[in-house]
């Protein structure tokens, strides 16, 4: 039977005091290294089972387990802590393996008890796993059990995390769970910033986390990496293993043949191979050609609006808005361009910067104008005075500006536009690294056009609340064009951006088909709001006469609607002359009939008559309440 192994100081085992303890097991008193003991043990030395060069250990047989003296001797069983999960009790009893637990050991004590039982040969048996470094070292021996079924898994004794205070019947059960233990699969642990590293990007993704999931080591190389880690001893558990396996990787580095069959372990597709992304240049070179014809464009408008600034069509469409409009999408030219210049932070930056402020320009003044005119037709109709000055319409423009530019510079703080690098996996493995412009969120180009829809949606309002007004004053349908055409154009871009399928398109291609259509959308805003006017100043009949009597402005400059509303009378009075005199030549006609037929035709001639000259006097009468309500845009 396996003797019982004694602490240096085991007073409730031994009933020893130390000194005693010493005297009895050391045959020196402990003065001089016999071979159990070097000294007498120190302060925090007393309940060691084994101290390397202190104290190799002591087994000693009790009256339990000396078989001299006693027939129904029990061996010594070392089982895990109490607090520990064990099945010890339940293969004791129903095994009839005459071994006995007799008080409780730690984790440390066990180790302790290998090391003693090695120091010293004495033979000792306990409850441990595999594989284990402590067990190749020692060189212990496994005792198996009855082989492990599901019937003895279903008939195990109900897991006691705590057994220290639990009762034999519950340690025990029943015979049929009395088997051995089944074997668990090792777990391998891994970082918390590998396991994370899943969520990258495929193209990018480490394959550290799989490949370290397909290694596997043979129980050999395992039991062999275990004992040189026990028997480094210098930091058993800290930097010791560690050091091990690197001991191990190292040595094997250079055998071909494990380089080899280590690559059976890396995941399909790896290594990766990375390309650089192909450079569009054809299309960017065309993106950047159509950008500067639209510059030219831009130009060419600006310099038609300053050789017709006479001409009351330009006049009446308000120079210094119209200045402002072409400004704004003199910057989405140069804002194109940008597109197809190589990402850059500067490059990034400018691009944002140009489209939201040619935008804002652009669309900003000519909706003010609209909405000027649209009010004061409003307010004239209702016989209202009310006086709109450019100042006024100039510091709404101004706030708008500003806030978009507030906007753009919290952009550029906070979570700039800049250049990033972007990987796509256009093969197995291969890896195509383009070069991009993007913040972290989202939010920030969501916000820009959503600020575009707002005002694409403010024009198609205005214009339709325009429809009715003068024809000289009437751009509904112009600004209803552009709208629709602005509109279009942004949904294409928010395709471009968002909506197309990752992959369709290489980022050079993204950004020269962006460029395309912001050139376009300023290309057909410039053809439906201009063409019509220069057409008209180019190519119209305007006499002396209609160009006095058509212009609206009084002699302070004012766009006065008594004036306008004067010449909408003079040329009603015209017409209606003409219709009187056509009535009259009808009415003689009618004279020289049929005497029936002359009556009836007679009093219908005179009804219109009747009616034109009351619409007549009507006029003259909303003519002179217009004198006294005066509306104008100074």
């Amino acid at each position: 039977m396996k003797p019982k192994p004694v602490s240096i100081y085991d007073e409730n085992r031994l009933s020893l005091s130390q000194a005693t303890l010493a005297v009895s097991i050391s045959t020196t008193k402990c003065e001089v290294d016999d071979g159990i003991a070097t000294k007498t043990p120190d302060e925090g030395e007393e309940n060691l089972y084994f101290a390397r060069g202190v104290y190799a250990g002591h087994f000693r047989a009790t009256k339990k387990n000396n078989c001299s003296t006693n027939e129904n001797c029990t061996g010594h069983f070392i089982d895990y802590p109490c607090y520990w999960s064990a099945y010890t009790d339940s293969q004791l009893y129903w095994n009839d393996i005459p071994l006995e637990k007799d008080g409780e050991y730690s984790y440390s004590d066990i180790l302790q008890i290998m090391a003693a039982s090695n120091a010293t040969g004495s033979p000792a048996i306990f409850l441990w796993w595999y594989p284990d470094g402590n067990i190749e070292k020692y060189d212990f021996f496994r005792i198996k059990l009855m082989e492990t079924s599901s019937v003895c898994m279903e008939n195990r004794p109900e897991p006691i995390p705590n057994r220290c205070n639990a009762t034999l019947e519950e340690l025990i059960g029943t015979e049929e769970g009395s088997c051995g233990y089944t074997p668990h699969r090792l777990e391998t642990m891994y970082s918390l910033a590998l396991g994370e590293s899943m969520n990258d990007p495929e193209a990018i993704r480490s394959p550290a986390y799989q490949t370290l999931r397909n290694i596997k080591l043979s129980d050999v190389v395992m039991n062999e990496m275990m004992l040189k880690w026990m028997n480094r001893g210098i930091d058993t558990y800290g930097y010791d293993p560690r050091e091990v396996v690197c001991e191990w990787a190292a040595r094997h580095v250079g055998n071909e043949n494990f380089l080899i069959d280590l690559l059976r372990f890396v995941p399909p597709g790896y290594p990766r191979n990375v390309q650089e992304a192909i450079f569009n240049e054809s299309v960017v070179f065309a993106a950047t050609a159509f950008a500067a014809l639209t510059l030219l464009l831009v130009t060419m408008t600006a310099w038609s609006l300053f050789f017709y600034c006479n001409h009351p069509i330009m006049k009446r469409a308000q120079l210094s808005f119209l200045y402002q409009f072409l400004f704004g999408f003199m910057m989405l030219s140069v804002g194109a361009i940008m597109y197809t210049l190589p990402p850059s932070d500067a490059s990034c930056v400018s691009r944002v910067w140009f489209e939201l402020i040619g935008y804002t320009q652009g669309l900003v003044p000519l909706l003010l104008k609209v909405a000027a005119i649209n009010r004061l037709l409003r307010n004239a109709r209702r016989m209202r005075r009310v006086t709109i000055t450019q100042a006024y319409l100039y510091k709404c423009q101004a706030v708008a500006v500003a806030l978009v530019l507030i906007f753009l510079i919290c952009w550029t703080i906070v979570d700039p536009w800049t250049k990033i690098e972007g990987s796509e996996l256009v093969s197995d493995n291969n890896v195509q690294i383009s070069l991009g412009c993007s913040s972290r969120s989202s939010l920030w180009l969501g916000a820009a056009f959503l600020w575009e829809a707002i005002c694409i949606f403010a024009a198609a309002l205005l214009a339709f609340q325009s429809r009715g007004n003068e024809h000289r004053f009437n751009e509904s349908t112009e600004v209803g064009n552009m709208a629709y055409s602005h509109f279009i154009f942004l949904v294409l871009r928010l395709g471009v951006v968002w909506l197309l399928p990752s992959g369709t398109l290489d980022k050079s291609t993204q950004d020269a088909t962006y460029s395309f259509l912001l050139s376009a959308d300023s290309t057909f805003a410039l053809v439906l709001y201009f063409g019509p006017k220069i057409y008209a100043c180019k190519w119209g009949t305007h006499d002396e006469e209609s160009r006095r009597t058509s212009n609206p402005r009084n002699s302070e400059g004012e766009i006065s609607l008594e004036n306008l509303y004067k010449e909408k009378y003079l040329k009603a009075e015209s017409e209606k002359n003409a219709l009187t005199k056509e009535l009259e030549e009808t009415h003689n006609a009618l004279l020289m009939t049929d005497d029936k037929r002359i009556e009836a035709e007679k009093n219908l001639a005179a009804m219109i008559f009747q009616q034109k000259q009351k619409e007549s006097m009507e006029d003259r009468e909303t003519l002179g309440l217009l004198a006294r309500s005066r509306s104008s845009i100074v």
